[in-house]
């Protein structure tokens, strides 16, 4: 896995030349993460410094911008429900959540270990599970790329290290926690969410809308998984409702069963 040699100087010369950038933000090493405050008082935990350019206009822009790129905008999070994140590295959804909708139940899928703590961190009270989402029960390798948040369970060009993790289908995990129903799926799992997608059968007949993150990261060959996924859930009963393709390639689909 990555390091940083001392993160606490890193924090030091960071904010130094923070002030020249007047990026408005400040940094602390935590012992295992970074706490990053910006100068609306909002604050945020974060794994590796590699990532820390994406808050230069503030946690509420970065995560405003997150909203965008899931399109959260065409989701009806008014009548509450559970929100399911699939991918969900340090947990900034659910920081969104807290803020924006707080009635909702948010639930947090991350299989990397460092990752899942700092989601903890992030997300206190909340239920974040240390485990990836597969179409069966089992145990898979994780290839590890913590510093660029590209950790899959597919074998691709780059990762730093692999590591034993263990997996559930989403079927499982909903019958075990009687949830019986989910608003939204945010699903990005860098190449494997055709395979979530098929140990959640039960799961999307409950599901309100899913927004997935289809972009070309499955593998050595880095193919996108839009045609599997969007062939799979049309045959389920949803339909394409919008597309972003900016930064990422995200597609919302709506279950055409649930009102």
């Amino acid at each position: 896995m990555w390091k940083l040699e001392d993160p606490e100087a890193f924090a030091r010369a960071f904010n130094y030349n923070l002030k020249l950038k007047k990026w408005g933000l400040k940094i602390d090493w935590k012992g295992d993460c970074f706490q990053v405050r910006d100068s609306a008082g909002d604050d945020i935990y974060i794994l590796s410094q590699h990532r820390l350019e994406k808050y230069k206009k503030g946690i509420g822009a970065r995560l405003g911008q997150l909203a965008g790129e899931y399109m959260f905008q065409n989701v009806d999070f008014d009548a509450g429900g559970t929100v399911i994140d699939c991918g969900a590295n340090v947990g900034e959804i659910g920081v969104l959540l807290a803020k924006k909708f707080s009635h909702l139940d948010y639930i947090a899928f991350e299989p990397g270990r460092p990752e899942f703590e700092v989601c903890r961190l992030n997300n206190p009270g909340k239920k974040c599970v240390n485990a990836a989402l597969w179409f069966e029960d089992t145990e898979l390798e994780l290839f590890n790329k913590s510093s660029t948040a590209d950790s899959s369970v597919i074998a691709f060009q780059g990762f730093d290290e692999t590591t034993k993790v263990a997996a559930i289908s989403l079927d499982t995990f909903c019958e075990r926690e009687n949830i019986d129903s989910v608003t939204l799926l945010k699903l990005e799992a860098e190449g494997a969410e055709p395979e979530i997608l098929k140990g959640a059968h039960q799961t999307l007949s409950k599901t309100r809308f899913v927004s997935v993150d289809c972009g070309f990261e499955r593998g050595q060959s880095k193919e996108s998984t839009l045609p599997a996924v969007s062939n799979f859930l049309i045959q389920n009963d949803f339909e394409m409702q919008s597309v972003y393709s900016e930064s990422r390639l995200v597609v919302l689909f709506k279950n055409l069963n649930l009102r």
